[in-house]
């Protein structure tokens, strides 16, 4: 899907050697090395790259079954190997070029490294479980919460004081911040200034916002899930919003904090909104932000026959957890914690929690253990009375379905997303079928009403457009959408195409018809970015006149747009109006004193008298 595409894109360009600039750090760091590394091994082979993942997800069952049988017995790690091996998002994962497979190998070796350290206290376990959190980290943020939610671990299990603990996590701690430092200094000599691991924490705000639902929607700024406009084109929004160029990593302390400033003004809203994503987080149903498991599902008669999920190993998990001994769940409920609250700080996702299940499967291994001997008279039967009380409750908490939650599992956004994905290849007869399944699944789904308005605007029908847009805006109140006219903003991607591609009149006509819709629609902001396009196409096309009154109006309207001071600046210097240029270039610079080839071209028009 979308991310995919992505992660393939950058693992093509580590190998060119052309990966550079704010990409960098644009996305999870580990992941798009991983599959360039893979790519190498292979000759660029996607399959080989599955397989490498399909083993890993192997070796995440084993070593699972490995660590119940530590904690609890051979017959407990037989069970947790086989709930794993028959768990269907797990094996979901595994096909799919994204981060979750690696992150959860990553974690289930870093909590048998714990374990072998629970064994014997070595100081080198210590070690090796922190790199690999930091790997983890590395792969996905959110992970080195584990480094302050295991200390208590580290106090409980020590044999020999607190002294000996404190080391032992101390070692644990340096290990896993090691690598996250060194990707921070590497973001450090790209940017100018420090980014830990990715600038993707923006992502907070996706979960601290006025239309926060708990899951994941596509942030106002953002046009479409793609790549270039999840990220730039944000990225551009949001410094047009807030008048000054800005950088990849400005942008997402910007926008967290935006999700700050919310939380800390609305904490009743706030309060409701981690319950939200609490019960979210405890459901059967994977909200997915890429391909959902239920898309596949419906699609693969293999994962159609899996029958474990977060549904079967939730319940059993939660049991074996009030069952176990401190010590063997200590560190396995740490890392379900660290699963728990990333869905707390940011969103509730199907590919953020794949992470805990190995930690649950083991300790569910457990629960099914004590189940199956108390039926045999070999425990307390008090364990048969608990588990027909508990697994019950259980059972409802994780199989109900509030609505929000329900429409994850209605395979609309999939389709939004393959629709997306032909939109890009440029077959917009299957884009606008993908589009249409999605608005008739999910009529309220605003992001597919705006991926259909952009591709029946590029297909010429732009009074569908319009009314598909408007259909976004209607949206408004279930999906956080952007302004009215956010698809026609879309479609101004489709024209500015056109004008990088040379086609400048084609361009100038899309321009002009986009900003007489925005006009219609009541979006002045959108309308005067039209007309400043308007202006350069009529410019690059030696209309000097058409694009001096473009531009002019634009000033007219918003007298801050220095890109339209700026470009009224040329047209004056190409008129010989020297005087009025550099004053034009002066107010530009003034509203923006880091204008991009402002000062330049100034300096330059000083010069020449």
């Amino acid at each position: 899907m979308i991310d995919s595409d992505t992660y393939d894109k950058f693992a093509r360009a580590i190998l060119a050697g052309t990966f550079g600039g704010e990409n960098v750090y644009a996305v999870n760091v580990l992941y798009p090395w991983f599959v360039a590394a893979t790519y190498a091994l292979s000759k660029g082979a996607l399959l080989f790259t599955l397989q490498v993942q399909a083993v890993l997800d192997a070796l995440t069952c084993v070593l699972a079954a490995w660590i119940a049988r530590r904690h609890f017995g051979s017959a407990a790690g037989l069970v947790a190997g086989a709930l794993l091996a028959l768990c269907g998002p797990l094996v979901f994962y595994s096909g799919a070029l994204l981060t979750p497979t690696l992150v959860t190998f990553l974690g289930t070796c870093a909590l048998g490294a714990l374990t072998l350290w629970q064994g014997n206290g070595r100081g080198r376990w210590a070690a090796l479980a922190g790199f690999l959190v930091g790997l983890a980290t590395l792969a996905r943020g959110n992970n080195a919460l584990l480094v302050p939610l295991a200390l208590p671990g580290f106090f409980i299990l020590a044999k020999d004081g607190r002294g000996p603990a404190l080391k032992a996590w101390a070692t644990f701690a340096a290990c896993a911040f090691a690598p996250a430092l060194l990707a921070t200094l590497r973001n450090f000599a790209v940017a100018g200034h420090p980014v830990p691991v990715a600038a993707n924490y923006a992502a907070f705000w996706i979960g601290h916002n006025p239309l926060a639902n708990g899951l994941y929607v596509l942030p106002p700024w953002a046009t479409s899930g793609e790549y270039a406009h999840e990220v730039w084109g944000l990225n551009a929004a949001i410094a047009h919003q807030v008048g000054h160029p800005m950088t990849l990593a400005e942008t997402a302390h910007w926008l967290f904090d935006q999700g700050m400033r919310w939380a800390a003004t609305h904490p009743g809203a706030e309060l409701r909104l981690a319950v939200t994503k609490f019960r979210y987080f405890w459901n059967a149903i994977e909200p997915p932000t890429n391909l959902s498991f239920h898309f596949a599902r419906a699609w693969s008669p293999l994962l159609a026959l899996l029958p474990v999920g977060f549904g079967v190993l939730g319940p059993l998990g939660l049991v074996g957890a009030w069952w176990a001994g401190v010590r063997e769940r200590v560190f396995l409920i740490a890392w379900i914690l660290a699963g728990l609250l990333t869905a707390i700080l940011f969103y509730v996702s199907a590919e953020y929690r794949l992470p805990v299940v190995p930690a649950l499967a083991v300790l569910a291994s457990f629960a099914v253990v004590e189940i199956a001997r108390a039926a045999r008279g070999r425990a307390n039967s008090r364990r048969l009375v608990e588990a027909a009380i508990a697994l019950p409750l259980l059972g409802f908490l994780f199989f109900a379905r509030p609505a929000p939650l329900a429409m994850q599992a209605r395979l609309h956004g999939d389709y939004t997303n393959f629709g997306t994905l032909y939109a890009r290849r440029g077959d917009y007869v299957q884009a606008r079928s993908m589009y249409e399944r999605a608005t008739a699944l999910a009529p309220d789904y605003g992001p597919a009403w705006q991926g259909l308005a952009s591709v029946l605007e590029r297909t010429g029908d732009e009074r569908g457009a319009v009314h598909a847009a408007q259909r976004a805006r209607a949206s408004g109140s279930d999906v956080p959408m952007a302004p009215a006219t956010s698809a026609l903003a879309d479609s101004g991607l489709a024209a500015a195409a056109r004008f990088q591609s040379g086609d400048i009149a084609g361009a100038l006509v899309r321009f002009e018809a986009l900003e007489r819709a925005a006009r219609a629609e009541g979006d002045s902001s959108l309308a005067a970015g039209l007309l400043n396009n308007v202006g350069l196409c009529k410019f690059r096309l030696g209309d000097l006149d058409g694009a001096t009154r473009a531009f002019e109006q634009v000033i007219a309207e918003s007298p801050r747009a220095f890109k339209s001071h700026y470009n009224l600046g040329r047209v004056l210097a190409a008129r010989g109006r020297r005087a009025e240029a550099i004053a034009e270039f002066e107010r530009a610079l003034e509203i923006n004193p880091t204008a991009p080839g402002v000062r330049a071209d100034l300096e330059a028009l000083r010069r020449a008298h």
